[in-house]
C-alpha cells in the first residue's frame, strides 16, 4: 500500500491524514481502511502503527481487534472485559491472535495423529495405533474433535516417554504470563489397559527455568485395571499475583510431560510374550486457564523445587 500526499492544498492533506489511505486521489473511508488492514500479517501489523496517527488509532481499536479476531476463527466474546478494556493487556490480545495461547492444547500431538513428532521415547516398545484395541473407543470431545481415535500403545513390560513444551516458542513470555494473573496450567491424560498384568502407570509434570534448575514438580504414582475402559488424571499448577510466583514466571521456560509405565512384578519374557502389556495413552493436554480470584497456595500438592535438583 502506498499513500500519495500532495502538500500544495493543506485541506487536503488534513483530509488524507484524518482518513490514513489516499488511492488515485479517492480517499477511502477508515471503516474500509480498518477491514482492509484486518487482512495483514500478525508480523506486519505492528509496522502499521508507524504509518500515520489515524492508522495507530484504528489498529488500537476494539473493533480492529474483533475483525482480526473472527478473521482466525478465534471468539472474541470469551475474551474478559478487562482484556478489551485496558491498553496494557493489548499484548496478551497480540499473543493470542498469533500463538492462540487462551485456547489451544500445548501438546500438539497429543495422541500419536502424527506419528512420534514432539514425543520422546526414553525407554520401551512404543507404538501408534489408528484406533484402540482391546478397549472402548476414545469418548466424544468436542477439543479434541480433529484428533481421531489414535493413540500410544506400550508393547513391552516398562517403558518411558515425554514431551517438552517451550513456553517461549508458543508464545508465553514472561511478560505475557505475568499480565495473565492469575491463571493455571491445566495438564490432564486419558490412559486404558486391556493386559491382565499388574501395571503402575506414574506420569510427572515438571517445570524448568533458563538455567535447568526445577521450579516445580508433581509426579503421581497410578494403578492401572485390565477394565480396558479410558480413565483421565488432572492437576494444575496454579499461579497468583504474589512475589514468589512472580519470581518464578521470569525465568519459567520449558514444561516436561513424562508417562512411565512399569510391571508391579517382574514377567517373564515367555509371559510379556503371551501378555503384552498393551498400555495406551491418548489426548494428553496443556492449557493456560485465567482464574477469577487469587488461587489459595496453601491448596497446591506440587512440589517446589526451586534452586535445585532432585
Amino acid at each position: 500500500m502506498s499513500i500519495f500526499v500532495s502538500h500544495s492544498n493543506s485541506t487536503w492533506v488534513d483530509e488524507i491524514l484524518s482518513n490514513g489511505l489516499n488511492l488515485g486521489g479517492f480517499t477511502l473511508p477508515e471503516n474500509v481502511v480498518e477491514l482492509i488492514l484486518s487482512k495483514v500479517p500478525n508480523e506486519d501489523i505492528l509496522n502499521c502503527k508507524l504509518v500515520c496517527h489515524t492508522w495507530k488509532d484504528i489498529v488500537a481499536r476494539n473493533s480492529f481487534l474483533k475483525l482480526r479476531f473472527e478473521e482466525k476463527g478465534l471468539n472474541w466474546n470469551s475474551i474478559p472485559d478487562k482484556f478489551k478494556s485496558d491498553s496494557k493487556y493489548r499484548p496478551i490480545l497480540h499473543a493470542h491472535l498469533r500463538h492462540g495461547i487462551l485456547s489451544k492444547n500445548y501438546v500438539r500431538n497429543s495422541s500419536g495423529q502424527d506419528e512420534f513428532r514432539g514425543w520422546q521415547k526414553i525407554a520401551g516398545d512404543w507404538i501408534v495405533s489408528q484406533e484402540p484395541f482391546g478397549c472402548e473407543p476414545l469418548p466424544t470431545s468436542t477439543f479434541f474433535k480433529r484428533v481421531g481415535q489414535s493413540c500410544f500403545v506400550l508393547k513391552s513390560y516398562k517403558g518411558a516417554k515425554c514431551y517438552c513444551i517451550d513456553l517461549r516458542k508458543e508464545g508465553l513470555t514472561p511478560e505475557i504470563l505475568e499480565l495473565m494473573l492469575p491463571f493455571k496450567l491445566k495438564f490432564s491424560q486419558l490412559y486404558a489397559a486391556s493386559s491382565s498384568t499388574p501395571t503402575m502407570f506414574k506420569w510427572s509434570i515438571v517445570m524448568w527455568n533458563e538455567q535447568k534448575d526445577f521450579r516445580r514438580k508433581y509426579s503421581s504414582p497410578i494403578k492401572i485395571l485390565p477394565s480396558g475402559k479410558w480413565q483421565k488424571v488432572e492437576y494444575s499448577f496454579k499461579f497468583g499475583n504474589n512475589a514468589r510466583n512472580l519470581k518464578e514466571l521470569k525465568g519459567l521456560r520449558q514444561i516436561f510431560l513424562v508417562n512411565e509405565v512399569y510391571t508391579e512384578n517382574t514377567s517373564t519374557p515367555d509371559e510379556i510374550q503371551r501378555d503384552p502389556l498393551n498400555v495406551k495413552f491418548a489426548r494428553a493436554c496443556v492449557t493456560l486457564e485465567l482464574l477469577n480470584s487469587e488461587p489459595d497456595e496453601s491448596s497446591s500438592q506440587a512440589v517446589s523445587m526451586e534452586g535445585g535438583h532432585d
